[in-house]
């Protein structure tokens, strides 16, 4: 039996390692690919609104993917409104 197996005689740690992590990128809204979620991403959005999707600078108006410029690609972008990132706080 290895040591990694022998499980009833190891301990509970009481104290874990703790690690820093990076910032979150936030993708949801940013139509037009430059990492900030604003007006642009908003009017790319509703310029292309009932279509399938179309260039927004590098980015594409339809947002979530889906194949359709419609009411759920607007609310990503005001859920997500005036963020450049989302801090991830576990």
């Amino acid at each position: 039996m290895t040591s990694a197996d022998d499980w009833a005689n190891s301990e509970t740690l009481t104290t874990r390692p703790e690690t820093d992590l990076a910032n979150l990128v936030l993708l949801g809204g940013d139509a037009t690919d430059d990492d900030e979620i604003e007006l642009g991403d908003a009017t790319c959005i509703g310029g292309d609104y009932n279509g399938t999707g179309a260039a927004c600078g590098t980015g594409w108006s339809d947002v979530n993917g889906d194949g359709a410029v419609d009411i759920l690609d607007l609310v990503m972008v005001g859920t997500n409104y005036d963020l450049e990132y989302s801090p991830w706080i576990p």
